[in-house]
């Protein structure tokens, strides 16, 4: 099952509610994979043991986008009802206000000096946080590029590169999009997500907007959801590598922050089988109590971002340091490396993202690419918890054990 059609080949975001990676299992987590911001703002307000969180990215830019989420995260400079404006735009939207592209390309400038000053580095709650010290210089480098490019000179038609990616998705029926857009809603997504609101969906679908304030005008590119992939010239079919937009275009970013609260159920109530709320208000309130939590208390965890997965495999020092590893959908790392185990404890628990809430396929497709990850990780010496109804779970979970029984549930 090829998922990349729709997902792309560089996440923006990922593909399921945000969670805390190391809730009953305290320890060091590594996340294979980009798009798991939300993630990572979990393990900064809700771990209070202390750890390590290692972000392994399979590029350059996508490592820019999520640090520089991170950074706005924690400007304590601005309230945090602005900041959650700011964060969830550049978070999810194709195109900012003037003012957001003014702010971002400030934090840029601010994250450039914490990547290229090795010695004195600025002092604030990012560099307490984050810890860039395992970067290599070539690493070092094509990052620094990255933030370049977005507090840079260099042009970026978002629209244009959207419009692209879904012209290559929805091909001859391109010009009916719409209505499989609505297919795509009530068969598949409406399900397990209602608090999505179709109209909000549908926009996010046609245009790539998520959260808009009031009747701002939205007319720069979000930079940071651009990035490279190898394509073919047509003309001489040599080799290339082409900035666009290469993302999720079928999921949308609400999933993440949008489709729970447990501690506000007044956000899910349904009068006349309509919500009250919808996942633009959920989210809201979910980054507003993370914002204020990292205002408050300072976090326990520290975030580690790597540059490749070979880049910690197969190193003495990461031998049994991790309690916990997630696999996003977008990884590279297949559940079954010898080297992802060698890495992980005795205990270990190894969280797989499932396709619960993509759109564009079937509950029963979801089942078979679920039973299709928990046979792999049974096949890698794993012991899956229960699979029966995997496919309507966010994530599989496993662990090691020799005797073959495991007590772990999903």
């Amino acid at each position: 099952m090829d998922l990349s059609a729709g997902l792309g080949t560089v996440p923006g975001w990922g593909y399921i509610p945000c969670m805390n990676l190391s809730e009953g299992a305290p320890g060091d987590v590594i996340v294979l994979g980009a798009g798991s911001i939300g993630h990572l703002m979990k393990a900064l307000t809700e771990c209070k043991d202390s750890g390590e969180v290692y972000a392994v990215y399979e590029s350059a830019e996508t490592m820019c986008r999520e640090l520089l989420l991170l950074s706005i995260a924690l400007d304590h400079d601005i309230a945090v009802d602005e900041r959650v404006e700011l964060f969830l735009e550049v978070f999810a939207n194709l195109k900012l206000r003037e003012k957001t592209h003014s702010y971002l390309v400030q934090r840029a400038r601010r994250l450039l000096q914490h990547v290229t000053c090795l010695d004195k580095k600025p002092d604030d709650e990012f560099g307490n946080v984050v810890d860039l010290s395992q970067l290599k210089f070539k690493d070092r480098d094509a990052l620094e590029n990255a933030i370049g490019f977005v507090c840079g000179p260099t042009t970026f038609d978002a629209e244009t590169a959207r419009d692209h990616r879904l012209r290559g998705y929805y091909g001859e029926r391109y010009d009916v999009r719409v209505n499989l857009v609505d297919w795509d809603y009530v068969m598949n997504l409406r399900k397990n997500a209602s608090i999505i609101h179709k109209l909000h969906y549908t926009e996010w679908r046609m245009l790539g907007q998520a959260f808009e304030v009031r009747e701002a005008k939205y007319t720069a590119a979000n930079r940071t959801l651009a990035s490279w992939r190898p394509a073919k010239k047509k003309s001489t079919g040599s080799s290339v590598i082409v900035r666009g937009y290469w993302g999720d275009i079928v999921v949308s970013p609400y999933v993440v922050f949008g489709v729970e609260a447990p501690d506000n159920p007044d956000l899910f109530k349904v009068r006349g089988e309509v919500h009250v709320s919808s996942a633009m208000e959920v989210s809201r309130y979910n980054v507003e109590k993370m914002l204020a939590r990292l205002a408050t208390a300072p976090a326990a965890t520290r975030i580690v971002p790597v540059c490749g997965f070979d880049s910690v495999a197969g190193k003495a020092r990461f031998t049994g340091k991790f309690r916990t590893a997630f696999v996003p959908i977008s990884s590279q790392v297949q559940v079954s490396d010898a080297r992802l185990r060698a890495m992980l404890r005795p205990d270990a628990r190894l969280l797989v993202e499932s396709v619960k809430f993509i759109a564009s396929i079937s509950e029963k497709d979801r089942n078979v690419y679920c039973d299709r990850i928990v046979e792999m990780g049974r096949n890698a010496g794993w012991v899956p918890s229960p699979s029966e109804g995997n496919g309507e779970r966010p994530f599989v979970e496993f662990t090691w054990k020799e005797t073959g029984e495991s007590n772990s549930t999903a």
